[in-house]
C-alpha cells in the first residue's frame, strides 16, 4: 500500500495545487469554483456524475456514483 500511494504522490502535489489555486469570487461559494475539478476527475475515471443546483444555484451539488449497470436516471447516493 505504501508504494501504491508513494508512486501518486506527485499526483495528489498537483491536484491540491491545482484546488488550493481556484479563484472564486467574494460571495461565491469555493465548491461552485471547485466543482468542475472534481466533476472531470470522476468523469475521466468512467464515474456517473450531474450537477444539481439548489437555491437559485448558490448551492451546488456534484453527485457522484460507481456503481456499474445504472438506470439512465440513477437515483444518486450522496452529494458534496
Amino acid at each position: 500500500m505504501h508504494a501504491y500511494i508513494a508512486s501518486r504522490y506527485d499526483q495528489f502535489l498537483q491536484d491540491l495545487e491545482t484546488l488550493v489555486n481556484v479563484d472564486s469570487a467574494a460571495g461565491t461559494p469555493r465548491a461552485v469554483e471547485g466543482r468542475p475539478v472534481f466533476q472531470e476527475r470522476y468523469d475521466r475515471l468512467g464515474w456517473h456524475t450531474r450537477v444539481l443546483e439548489f437555491d437559485g444555484g448558490s448551492a451546488p451539488c456534484l453527485e457522484v456514483i460507481n456503481r456499474r449497470g445504472l438506470p439512465a436516471d440513477p437515483p444518486f447516493d450522496f452529494c458534496f
